[in-house]
């Protein structure tokens, strides 16, 4: 299975430090949809324009158009996207099927709402249940698949297939993300 993710990325560091590629802040989870601290989760996408849209759902209420500069951060981190390939045996179970919703009791809504106590129950249950991960619909366009996957159980089974790339204003997914979510870029 192959996944794109966004990270603050801190060019110096290797993947699996903090700034890393596949660093998963297990510590500073907690906030997120399907956070669980004790194992960390590291989110993906099927669809980089997923992933960029995540980032750019922040400068939605912007009356200015966005530059360059809101994928720059003082700290010397900058957005990026990498493209990630999961190997091996690992158990995911596709939350976007009913049957599956069904068959293990969750209601559809509380997998993507923005009640963090529901959305991190359902990860909780499949993490019990001793799935390496899920697929669930994107909050914000139901038609992008979105994974999250539990980091003790993925731990070395992630490796970078492309990239880390830094998020620009050029690049095409980043065009039809901000066009997508009516976002106006400038150069």
């Amino acid at each position: 299975m192959n996944l794109y993710r966004h990270f603050r990325w801190e060019p110096t560091k290797k993947p699996n430090e903090r700034g890393g590629a596949l660093w998963i802040p297990t510590l500073l989870q907690g906030a997120g949809r399907h956070d669980i601290s004790e194992t960390g989760v590291l989110y993906g996408t099927e669809d980089p324009i997923s992933s960029i849209a995540e980032v750019l759902q922040n400068f939605r209420n912007l009356k200015d158009k966005i530059s360059q500069r809101y994928f720059e951060h003082p700290d010397g981190t900058v957005h990026a996207i990498v493209k990630i390939h999961l190997e091996g045996n690992v158990k995911i179970i596709d939350c976007c099927r009913a049957k599956n919703l069904i068959d293990l009791n969750i209601e559809p809504a509380y997998i993507a709402t923005h009640d963090r106590e529901l959305t991190q129950s359902v990860s909780r249950k499949l993490y019990e249940k001793g799935y390496d991960g899920f697929k669930w619909w994107s909050a914000l366009e139901s038609k992008w698949v979105n994974v999250t996957l539990f980091g003790s159980r993925v731990s070395g089974k992630v490796k970078i297939i492309d990239g880390p790339t830094v998020l620009n204003i050029d690049m095409p997914e980043v065009i039809s993300a901000a066009e997508w979510m009516g976002i106006k870029l400038i150069k």
